[in-house]
């Protein structure tokens, strides 16, 4: 299994900010992307309640 650090960006102006109340759920996904255009997982986060759990998977070969 491959592990390393991954550093993205965030442009807040073409996003919005999820709700953060009591009750709220939010779930997000996204695919892993390297600079060779390889996709070798993705990342799951999922927030309730302002707790966070985040997930990752590899794809194998």
């Amino acid at each position: 299994m491959r592990r390393g650090t991954a550093y993205f960006e965030l442009d807040t102006g073409k996003v919005e900010p999820a709700p953060a109340g009591l009750g709220t759920v939010v779930a997000a996904e996204t695919q892993l992307a390297t600079e060779a255009g390889e996709r070798p997982g993705e990342v799951l986060l999922f927030t309730q309640d302002g707790w966070q759990s985040v997930h990752g998977a590899t794809t194998s070969k």
